[in-house]
C-alpha cells in the first residue's frame, strides 16, 4: 500500500506531511474498520465441531454399539435407556473389537454419552428382571457404574470447535 496515493500536494498550502498525517489516519481508520467487521463476522457465525468417538475393548463383533448423545443435564438424567431425548443417536458397525462414529455439524459445549453393545440386534437394551443390564454398558469419561448409572456431573466432557476425539471402553 502506498500512501502517496492520495495525493499530496503543496499548491493548495498544506505540506506533504500534513496530507501523509491525514492519509495515515484514514488508513488506519479502515485497517480498524475491517477489523471489527471481521471480528463480528466471526461472531455471527455460529462456531461448529466434530466429535469422533473410539469405542474400544468390546468383547464379540456380534451385533453393534448404540450410541447416545446428549447435551443437558435435563436430557440426559431423563433419558433412561431410551435415545428420544439425545442430541444424537446412533448404530455402530463393530469391527475387529472396535467401533468409531464421527459426529459433525455440533455446537461446542458440554455433551455426555450412554452407549451399549446390543449383542442380540434388537436395538435395545436388555435388562434381567431387577433391571440390571444383561448387555455390556458404558457411558463418557469411562464413568463406572455402582448399582446404578453415572450421573450428568460424572460423564459430562466438554466439545470445542474443531476437531475432537474420545475412547470409551465397553465391555
Amino acid at each position: 500500500m502506498q500512501i502517496h496515493a492520495v495525493g499530496c500536494s503543496s499548491s493548495h498550502g498544506h505540506s506533504r506531511h500534513g496530507h501523509s498525517r491525514v492519509a495515515l489516519r484514514f488508513v488506519g481508520a479502515l485497517a480498524v474498520a475491517s477489523l471489527m467487521g471481521s471480528i463480528g463476522m466471526a461472531a455471527d457465525s455460529p462456531a461448529t465441531a466434530a466429535l469422533t468417538v473410539h469405542f474400544v475393548g468390546l468383547k464379540s463383533s456380534q451385533g453393534a454399539v448404540m450410541v447416545a448423545m446428549y447435551n443437558s443435564q435435563e436430557a440426559y438424567e431423563g433419558s433412561g435407556t431410551a435415545s428420544e431425548a439425545a442430541t444424537r443417536a446412533v448404530r455402530l458397525e463393530i469391527k475387529d473389537g472396535t467401533a468409531v462414529a464421527t459426529l459433525a455439524g455440533l455446537s461446542p459445549g458440554q455433551y455426555a454419552i450412554k452407549a451399549f453393545h446390543d449383542l442380540n440386534g434388537d436395538s435395545k437394551l436388555n435388562t434381567n428382571p431387577f433391571g440390571i443390564p444383561t448387555e455390556p454398558v458404558a457411558f463418557s469419561n469411562d464413568a463406572p457404574v455402582h448399582m446404578r448409572a453415572p450421573s450428568w456431573k460424572e460423564t459430562v466432557f466438554v466439545v470445542h470447535a474443531g476437531e475432537n476425539a474420545i475412547s470409551i471402553h465397553i465391555d
